[in-house]
């Protein structure tokens, strides 16, 4: 998102291939969203549940040794847990286990669905920038070949051919050829 970010503030025309540069915009601005509000839907299952099913059944919600996290910053250092008032009759509560159930479905249905079509969509991206790349450099590398065979290397100044060869890659369109 950071690169996009950077492009972004930078002019996004700076992708001249119209279909790209809209297809990259079209990719970021719909994987944003759609993941913070699938993100932001699972997060308000397990907040309502700590609300209406953990209050009644643990003795507290995510303790952790939070000393040592902040000597270390390491999540694993947390070493969260909760520790079931009842643990034999939690096992046989209907409430909680559909909601342990119901959890994994909704994890499923709302992340990794949203994580598959994300990677879906991020790869056809990929294949689009790598085609428009490739289209790029053949179309610079058979410049190059043209100017280096129609320019007499005896009639025209290095720096000349040098300055031709960079407006080339950055406007292919201004090229000049030397005879």
């Amino acid at each position: 998102m950071e690169v996009f970010e950077a492009l972004k503030s930078n002019d996004l025309n700076l992708i001249s291939n119209d279909g790209l540069r809209n297809k990259l915009i079209s990719y970021y601005s719909w994987s944003n969203n759609i993941l913070n509000e699938d993100v932001a839907g699972y997060v308000k299952i397990i907040e309502d549940a700590s609300l209406n099913i953990f209050n009644t059944r643990f003795d507290a919600l995510w303790n952790g040794n939070y000393k040592k996290y902040k000597a270390t910053e390491n999540w694993e250092d947390l070493e969260l847990e909760m520790i079931p008032n009842d643990y034999e009759e939690l096992k046989q509560d209907k409430a909680f286990m559909y909601f342990l159930r119901s959890l994994k479905n909704q994890y499923y249905w709302k992340i990794e669905v949203s994580l598959n079509s994300l990677n879906e969509r991020a790869n056809d991206l990929i294949k689009s920038i790598d085609s428009e790349l490739k289209i790029r450099r053949n179309n610079e590398s058979t410049w190059f070949e043209m100017t280096l065979c129609h320019t007499h290397l005896n009639d025209v100044h290095p720096g000349v051919l040098t300055r031709q060869i960079i407006n080339t890659v950055e406007k292919p369109h201004l090229a000049k050829s030397y005879h």
